[in-house]
């Protein structure tokens, strides 16, 4: 997924690298959803989900790192101005949320009584095209907020915070290669000791 754990987990792939120079990496960025069901299939080792997630039939192992949710907006949009967006402020503007049923409902907790009375104008799975669409003046996104900066929008955080956190998950009973095994090995030491 793309979250800021990511980061998290490319210090740890770096130093595994550097154990295992030979090791190539292969990434497919997708949400939830998506990468859930390549898990499934047995077309991804190991997959980092934001949580909450279902994946009781799954090893898991929670990163550190705290995912932050709010807007992204245009600098021209009224939102700009503001230091936070508490529940009802979006009421009356069609927005722009991510496709993810679990997320959408921690949301929706968050907006509590307001949440029926939002407004979608779209949805996406990743976030650079629905930035694109932010910037176009389309409407604000609902934004789990990264490093990336967008030249023009800015991320405006929710009040009170919504916080997830992540995690890598992958089939524990399943057969897998001397490589996946060592790497999870060394997510689980990288994480539990901070390498």
């Amino acid at each position: 997924g793309e979250m800021k754990s990511f980061q998290e987990l490319s210090q740890i792939m770096e130093g595994f690298h550097k154990l295992h120079p030979n090791v190539h990496f292969t990434i497919h960025s997708g949400n939830n959803e998506d990468n859930l069901e390549l898990l499934k299939q047995g077309n991804l080792d190991v997959g980092l989900f934001l949580e909450p997630m279902d994946l009781i039939q799954y090893d898991t192992l929670r990163m550190k790192t705290k995912e932050e949710w709010g807007i992204l907006v245009n600098r021209n949009s009224p939102f700009a101005e503001k230091q936070s967006i508490v529940p009802g402020e979006l009421v009356g503007t069609k927005v722009i949320t991510i496709r993810d049923r679990l997320v959408q409902l921690e949301l929706a907790k968050w907006s509590d009584k307001y949440a029926k009375e939002m407004e979608n104008l779209a949805t996406y799975n990743l976030i650079h095209n629905a930035a694109m669409m932010v910037k176009e003046g389309l409407g604000p996104a609902i934004y789990l907020h990264l490093e990336s900066e967008y030249k023009e929008l800015k991320f405006i955080p929710f009040e009170p915070k919504i916080e997830m956190t992540s995690v890598l998950a992958w089939k524990g009973m399943s057969v897998m290669s001397d490589t996946v095994k060592a790497f999870i090995g060394y997510c689980e030491q990288s994480v539990n000791n901070e390498l």
